[in-house]
């Protein structure tokens, strides 16, 4: 993640064991905050691991103070985004549909963003 110099910004880190993660905190107008975390959650995950990344966003969402920005490639391809649920059964997906559930976020990119060549 690059941030403009000119930008007032810093990094947090939370005390994770899930390690594929940035935190950038930007001090906007009026003090306005915008925390922006991305994340890469690897297609070979585990289960284990997946807990750990659901600890991180709810961790994420209760200490961010202004707006939130989750960002990232989650490699769950069989979530239905229309209706947030599951095609079959997947663990992992049910993992993040209940994070993002629970801390009300909204999913905004409903199909795959590249192209198998």
């Amino acid at each position: 993640m690059y941030v403009e110099v000119c930008v007032n910004s810093h990094e947090i880190i939370f005390e994770s064991t899930f390690n594929e993660y940035v935190v950038v905190d930007i001090k906007g107008l009026n003090n306005v905050n915008l925390t922006i975390c991305s994340i890469y959650r690897s297609p070979n995950n585990t289960v284990e691991n997946d807990i750990k990344l659901s600890e991180l966003v709810n961790t994420l969402c209760s200490k961010s103070v202004g707006h939130s920005l989750i960002l990232g490639d989650f490699n769950l391809n069989d979530i239905n985004w229309e209706n947030y649920s599951i095609i079959g059964s997947n663990r992992s997906s049910e993992l993040l549909l209940n994070v993002i559930r629970d801390n009300y976020l909204t999913q905004y990119f409903d199909k795959p963003t590249k192209a198998r060549g």
